[in-house]
């Protein structure tokens, strides 16, 4: 359960408290940031809604957005149902939004707040990740109970290539119901990103970290259950190493560990250790 959206001053290490956001019980599946003025973006998959919030939150008069925006519908294209991930292309002003329940990506052009493109991918959606140097857009979805699929597409919203991988998910991509137990299983939004520096897309799978390098076509993937490791959950790149941060269990242990993977994911780098904290109880249904 989501309690409140927080910005963190990571020189002093102390929340900025006058950006929170009171979610007033609402869950956010995922946050991303407008990289040329601060502002965020969020989904809410049981409100069927996104969220477009200044850089102040709270002080909005000061802010280059001047207002949060709110998005449940677009002209020609009907309502959201269950958006899980929203991602910007901030070189070209464009939000890519996974509307899930609807299979469907949809491109929404942010000087009008309006879709220019849509693509029906026919699958359920769960992470985006934008490659801002060319404009691609991968979006990585449920194909069914054991099979995950990633879809390229251009800027002009046509299929450029897609490519599957085994993952074993406990649901097969149309058994969709609109319960926290439902949103908790599902992969993250951060089960994806886009090193830039490198034109490599880092995803994870169940066991499996993969690692494509897009210029040549190359997928490498790393099983890292023989380190010990297993359940992986989210992913993120350091841009000046290239190596990539990952979150997993550890068999035998609980809680959650930091696995630093070397940039050709090939071997681990090293390993943290985080304290396991419950979850709040979920507010709509199990």
């Amino acid at each position: 359960m989501s309690i409140n959206i927080q910005t963190i001053n990571l020189v002093s290490k102390s929340v900025i408290s006058d950006r929170d956001v009171d979610l007033d019980g609402n869950h956010v599946q995922s946050v991303n940031i407008y990289q040329t003025d601060g502002s965020f973006v969020t989904t809410e998959p049981f409100n069927n809604k996104l969220i477009w919030y200044p850089q102040g939150p709270n002080n909005v008069a000061n802010t280059s957005l001047g207002e949060w925006k709110t998005f449940t519908t677009f002209v020609g294209y009907g309502n959201l149902n269950m958006p899980l991930d929203a991602r910007f292309d901030y070189a070209r002003r464009i939000l890519w939004i996974a509307d899930s329940g609807n299979k469907r990506v949809l491109k929404v052009e942010i000087n009008s707040n309006t879709v220019t493109d849509s693509a029906e991918n026919g699958y359920f959606s769960n992470s985006i990740a934008i490659n801002i140097n060319n404009g691609m857009c991968y979006v990585k979805s449920i194909k069914d109970s054991q099979t995950g699929i990633i879809q390229q597409y251009n800027q002009s919203v046509d299929l450029q290539n897609s490519f599957e991988f085994a993952c074993l998910y406990p649901y097969n991509g149309d058994n969709i119901t609109n319960t926290y137990g439902f949103i908790y299983n599902l992969p993250l939004p951060s089960s994806m990103c886009f090193d830039h520096s490198r034109n490599r897309l880092w995803w994870v799978g169940e066991d499996t970290i993969y690692m494509m390098d897009t210029l040549n076509k190359n997928i490498v993937p790393y099983i890292i259950l023989s380190d010990g490791f297993y359940e992986l959950k989210s992913i993120d790149i350091d841009f000046k190493s290239g190596n990539a941060f990952v979150i997993a269990k550890r068999i035998g242990y609980n809680g959650s560990y930091i696995l630093q993977m070397f940039r050709d994911n090939n071997f681990i780098v090293s390993t943290a250790y985080m304290e396991k904290i419950e979850p709040s109880s979920p507010p709509y249904g199990v």
